[in-house]
């Protein structure tokens, strides 16, 4: 698979191509939503929420995300890794 090019959206509305993502980080939700990499169309998120001990660190940058550990989506089974707003496939 080839790299996807993460995009900013401001709301689920706009959620239309693969890669797309919103950024939450207001005080009771800290999450980025997106729409799968891969194509199948399933939305997945991540919590970075720093105060959770279980959540992905994240670089705090809103337009150029980088989240760690690896995502992985569990319907469709995509793997990868989003880093410096590109999602990578393993």
């Amino acid at each position: 698979m080839i790299d996807i090019i993460a995009r900013r959206v401001e709301d689920y509305k706009h959620l239309e191509n693969p890669g797309d993502y919103i950024v939450y980080d207001e005080e009771n939700v800290k999450q980025i939503t997106f729409l799968c990499p891969c194509g199948c169309g399933d939305l997945g998120s991540v919590n970075i929420d720093q105060s959770d001990p279980y959540c992905w660190k994240w670089n705090g940058d809103k337009d150029k995300p980088t989240t760690t550990p690896s995502i992985k989506q569990l319907d469709c089974g995509w793997h990868g890794y989003l880093t410096d707003g590109i999602f990578k496939t393993v």
